[in-house]
C-alpha cells in the first residue's frame, strides 16, 4: 500500500514513517507538512491512502486538502490523523469524503488496522470515537 504523510509535526511524520515503513504491507511514497503541499504531492504521486492530520499551516488545513485531493483523485482513500476528537471534525472529515478517522494517541496496531480496512473501501472510525458517539460526546480532552 503506497502511502503519503501528511502532518506538519516533523518528528511525529519520521516516527510514523520508521514505524509503516518495518512492514513490507506499507510503502511511503512522500511526506507532506502543509495542505498545499499535500494537495501538490498527491497529484504528483498517486498514493493508495493518504494519512491526513486536520490542522496543517499554510493556505488551508487537512479538511480543506482532503476536499481537493478527493475532488480530482475520489480513487485515494485518506484517513484523517488527528488529534483533534470533537464531533465538529469528525462529521466535517466524514462529510468531504474521509474514509477513516484515527486518534492519534491511538496504538499503532490501531492505525495498521484503519490502513488495512480502508484499503479495502471501508470505513474506519477509532473506537474511542465511536464511544464517544454513542455517549453523545465526542470531545476529547
Amino acid at each position: 500500500m503506497r502511502i503519503l504523510l501528511v502532518d506538519d509535526h516533523s518528528p511525529f511524520r519520521q516516527g510514523l514513517r520508521d514505524l509503516l515503513s518495518a512492514s513490507e504491507a506499507f510503502e511511503i511514497v512522500g511526506e507532506a507538512g502543509s495542505g498545499s503541499e499535500a494537495v501538490e504531492m498527491a497529484h504528483e504521486l498517486f498514493p493508495d491512502v493518504v494519512l491526513m492530520d486536520i490542522a496543517l499551516p499554510g493556505g488551508y488545513g487537512g479538511l480543506e486538502a482532503t476536499r481537493r485531493i478527493l475532488e480530482s483523485l475520489p480513487e485515494v482513500k485518506v484517513i484523517m490523523l488527528s488529534g483533534h476528537g470533537e464531533n465538529i471534525y469528525v462529521e466535517q472529515a466524514i462529510k468531504i469524503g474521509a474514509l477513516g478517522y484515527v486518534y492519534k494517541e491511538a496504538a499503532f496496531d490501531e492505525l495498521q488496522i484503519a490502513l488495512e480496512t480502508v484499503e479495502k473501501g471501508i470505513p474506519y472510525l477509532s473506537p474511542v470515537l465511536q464511544y464517544k458517539s454513542i455517549n453523545g460526546d465526542f470531545g476529547v480532552s
